[in-house]
């Protein structure tokens, strides 16, 4: 006998070892970050089997699930090990802000640096290349996005005159973005949308259809 539900199912893989290098700026070679990318998919549809209702109900369900990853070379200015010491010789000018006049040698004191520009410098990362375009610092930046979808729906006819449907779908994204100093910036945003809807025919010029919807976003 033939079957009257059908449904089809799909997952796609992949995995960081297999991309190439992000471009680096400098002649040192960027580094490629570990990660493993992946997308499912799977839906399903058919009749409900009730007992005692001619004019079965028909379903529908579908969900996708996807994660991706892009990695993008970044680069940018650290302050040098000398100068996290205090000693610019070898930069610009500093400037006494009490006295407006520069500091001997272009040297900050060490009595001078308050504790928290020195707490504030230990998130600043050291330098790790030397090029010329004037930065001394690349790194691998990495947006990963996660994404869920589903969607379903069921239609049932009641007699000849009146059917009813019903939808829902949800729809989930959320991005995790890393900058330079190793923070990760977070951000969600979900949509929910749901349906009832009645029609009834009184003839055949004459329909009567009247629903309800609920929709909510979130961020």
């Amino acid at each position: 006998q033939r079957s009257l539900y059908n449904g089809g199912f799909g997952f796609t893989f992949g995995t960081a070892a297999l991309d190439a290098r992000p471009f680096s700026f400098s002649a040192e070679r960027a580094p490629r970050p570990d990660y493993t990318d992946m997308q499912f998919m799977g839906s399903v549809g058919g009749p409900f089997k009730i007992p005692g209702i001619r004019n079965r109900p028909v379903f529908f369900a579908g969900y996708q699930h996807s994660s991706d990853h892009n990695a993008t070379a970044q680069s940018a200015v650290m302050p040098t090990l000398n100068e996290r010491a205090g000693d610019f010789s070898g930069s610009r000018e500093i400037r006494d802000p009490e006295t407006g006049r520069p500091f001997p040698g272009n040297v900050i004191p060490a009595g001078r640096i308050s504790p928290q520009g020195a707490a504030l410098l230990a998130h600043y990362p050291a330098p790790n290349v030397d090029a010329a375009g004037g930065y001394n610092y690349e790194t691998t930046t990495v947006l990963l996005t996660n994404q869920d979808n589903f969607q379903s729906r069921v239609n049932h006819g009641i007699g000849n005159r009146d059917s009813l449907l019903a939808t829902a779908s949800y729809q989930r994204s959320s991005t995790d973005a890393a900058n330079v100093f190793g923070f990760v910036d977070s951000a969600t945003n979900a949509n929910l949308d749901t349906a009832v809807t009645w029609s009834h025919r009184f003839n055949q010029f004459l329909m009567l259809r009247t629903g309800y919807q609920f929709v909510r976003q979130t961020n």
